[in-house]
């Protein structure tokens, strides 16, 4: 079972500028078929998860820090589903 992440980015920039603004990123309906980890449950969780991806803080997320995202879903598989660099889906 592995995420369609292609497809994700696709439906979630809006722009197609290659990066999430927290704007798109407040869009994401959820990491489907992976759950948010415990810490990122709950209130903002959007928020949240965002200032973590977001490592240069330049307030958007572009594919190589998105690659981050299996810090902060749980994959049912236990990382058996993630690729090495994720930023090839794209």
């Amino acid at each position: 079972m592995a995420a369609d992440w292609a497809g994700f980015w696709q439906k979630y920039d809006i722009n197609h500028d290659q990066k999430l603004s927290q704007d798109e990123f407040e869009k994401i309906e959820d990491f489907a078929p992976f759950s948010y980890a415990n810490t990122f449950q709950g209130h903002k969780q959007h928020y949240k998860i965002f200032k973590q991806l977001d490592q240069n803080k330049d307030s958007y997320i572009d594919v190589n820090e998105f690659a981050q995202i299996e810090s902060v879903v749980e994959s049912p598989l236990m990382g058996r589903v993630w690729h090495s660099d994720i930023a090839t889906h794209f």
